[in-house]
């Protein structure tokens, strides 16, 4: 790939959804969530629908118009709804609203998606939604983070994903490899939300993660994970 956002990067994950390719990605996807939700299509088998109890730390990732798109502090852009713009790789990106991705090459350092009314976003959150049909798709990031009422989507159930789209995830190895410094939340905190969005009861439920005797959503005020799931969060 020679449009790579640093020259000087050393490692990169090179993540491919194209017929029966798509597993990778959203396995690895997982790792980067924060109890938000991916939607994988699949040319071959159909379409999978992700949430995860991830706890909120995540390990650091080795063209066309413009949409409701800001600057805001410091690096990063912010999409409320829209095309994205292809970025030139020195941005953080923030969506925190219904963002689409059409075909091309996207350069970003972090990806934040999630819940934030306030800063003009959707009462529903944030989704980055990948478009088909409108040819290949290359998307770079140092680090993506799906946080609570966040979304990355890719097809449909009833219109699986049938492009190519390769989400590439780069960055320099950091010095102190044991204790590395991953993607930050974005969420708003306050007091039941204080940590990336996820509700405190539900982030209190676990402290000594035991899979044999655990606490679900439903034995909380909560009640349910995203997507109306009932499980363990650690």
């Amino acid at each position: 790939m020679t449009n790579a956002p640093s020259r000087n990067s050393h490692h990169r994950v090179f993540l491919d959804v194209v017929g029966g390719r798509s597993k990778p990605l959203f396995r690895l996807a997982l790792a980067a969530m924060v109890l938000g939700a991916i939607v994988a299509g699949n040319g071959d088998t159909g379409s999978w629908f992700f949430t995860t109890p991830a706890h909120g730390f995540i390990w650091p990732a080795a063209g066309g118009q413009n949409g409701s798109m800001r600057a805001a502090p410091d690096t990063w852009t912010t999409c409320t709804s829209g095309p994205i713009a292809p970025g030139d790789g020195t941005q953080d990106l923030a969506v925190i609203g219904p963002c689409t991705v059409s075909g091309g090459i996207y350069q970003y350092k972090d990806v934040n998606i999630y819940k934030d009314v306030a800063k003009g976003g959707d009462p529903n959150g944030g989704s980055l939604t990948f478009m088909d049909d409108t040819g290949i798709i290359d998307f770079w990031a140092t680090g993506i983070l799906v946080e609570n009422h966040g979304a990355i989507v890719a097809g449909a159930p009833t219109n699986p994903f049938k492009s190519k789209l390769t989400i590439h995830l780069y960055g320099v190895e950091q010095a102190n490899k044991y204790d590395g410094k991953g993607i930050a939340c974005r969420s708003p905190v306050n007091a039941d939300f204080p940590h990336c969005g996820i509700p405190e009861a539900i982030w209190n439920s676990n402290p000594d993660p035991n899979p044999d005797s655990c606490t679900k959503a439903s034995e909380t005020k909560v009640k349910t994970l995203p997507g109306g799931v009932d499980d363990c969060f650690y």
